[in-house]
């Protein structure tokens, strides 16, 4: 939803597979139709509005499995572009900023005993930042100036919620 709450970003499979729609919200008459963002041929399974309103985040199922892509696109549908994942790597998407400059996207590692590495990147210019590192590392929140990241980490059993202070590299578990 916009900041405003004016409008709607949702997922919804009325044509058949899982998609992207944009829909105004009227209180007072009849909904409009919503408005189709394509973004990918393979199932959406979750969209998220930046806090300016400017992009759309979305995960997909790659080839309708379990491998996800994350894809931005602005809410006219303009500017669609992958920003992580393929069909040989996994990508979770995470939060937006707090300013709706960049969103969170986590790539767990291909390679065995090496860590998961999350980044912020620039739905403009697919720049990455380094945001943090760890063993099945999940962001969770970004603090406003972003140097405070609420993370989950650790294995089913033994996970973990930590706040990291990215300036001073500390963490301080919850």
């Amino acid at each position: 939803m916009t900041r405003n709450a004016r409008r709607v970003a949702f997922v919804s499979d009325r044509f058949g597979t899982p998609e992207v729609f944009v829909q105004d919200v009227v209180v007072d008459a009849a909904p409009p139709v919503p408005t189709r963002i394509p973004v990918s041929d393979d199932p959406v399974i979750s969209v998220s509005w930046s806090a300016d309103s400017a992009w759309l985040a979305v995960a997909v199922a790659t080839d309708g499995g379990v491998r996800q892509q994350v894809w931005v696109v602005r809410p006219d549908g303009s500017d669609a572009q992958r920003i992580a994942g393929s069909r040989d790597q996994h990508a979770e998407l995470g939060p937006w900023s707090r300013s709706g400059h960049r969103v969170v996207v986590t790539l767990p590692s291909t390679e065995p005993e090496q860590p998961a590495r999350a980044y912020l990147v620039d739905p403009e210019t697919g720049s990455r930042d380094d945001l943090a590192v760890g063993e099945l590392i999940h962001i969770l929140d970004v603090s406003v100036e972003e140097r405070l990241v609420v993370l989950r980490d650790g294995g089913r059993g033994r996970e973990f919620v930590v706040v990291v202070d990215r300036l001073t590299d500390d963490d301080h578990p919850s």
